[in-house]
């Protein structure tokens, strides 16, 4: 209860901080905290952790198992999940905690990697709605780290990610090279051309082209 009761304390001090912040997933850079910020940030953790020990309350946590030099990421981390209600935020960083541990446990062992990350993914859906569950994939999911890099040169708005992501997401559930993929490619490419326009579209074309979307 005491921890709880802190962990609440100082995520309130924190969003104070970065309350003009947003996480901005259709950017490749989402979230841009200022030098100050970062230092203010870190300030509230060593305290935070000061208060813990001096209630004898322990430190394990989600800050202390990423360590001090993560310290300056973590609000970042709370800012990639201003979508959810508080309560399924901290479901979320204890389902993200156990799976690192058990991440680090495993070590090189990539069957049992693969298979602790569709077990991680299952569990979500079952805590997440199925539009919390968009929102998290636009946000931390690898197909939209990918979107995100290598559209760097169109920057996308908010509303054009999400259809670009959408419609990526969509041809990809069908195998290269089948009759439905080809059906899904060109619908994938008619409606992006309307949404982008013919030029804007030949610059999502050419950053797609990267990721192996064919010419």
């Amino acid at each position: 209860i005491i921890t709880a009761d802190v962990n609440d304390l100082y995520a309130g001090k924190r969003a104070a901080v970065t309350q003009a912040n947003h996480y901005e997933y259709w950017r490749a850079t989402p979230v841009k905290l200022s030098a100050e910020q970062k230092q203010r940030i870190q300030a509230l953790a060593a305290e935070k952790t000061a208060v813990l020990q001096a209630l004898g309350a322990g430190s394990h946590s989600w800050e202390s198992m990423l360590g001090e030099i993560w310290l300056g990421d973590l609000n970042t981390k709370e800012l990639e999940l201003e979508f959810l209600p508080g309560s399924k935020r901290q479901a979320f960083k204890d389902l993200v905690f156990r799976l690192t541990q058990q991440q680090a446990e495993a070590g090189d062992d990539q069957a049992k990697l693969a298979a602790l990350e569709q077990e991680s993914q299952e569990e979500l859906k079952v805590l997440l709605t199925p539009e919390e569950f968009h929102e998290f994939e636009l946000r931390q999911s690898v197909p939209a780290a990918q979107l995100r890099e290598v559209l760097k040169e169109l920057q996308p708005t908010e509303q054009e990610f999400r259809a670009i992501f959408d419609s990526w997401t969509a041809l990809h559930s069908h195998t290269p090279g089948t009759p439905e993929y080809l059906v899904a490619r060109q619908s994938s490419e008619t409606a992006l051309q309307s949404t982008l326009g013919p030029a804007r579209f030949q610059v999502y074309l050419q950053g797609v082209q990267k990721l192996g979307y064919p010419q």
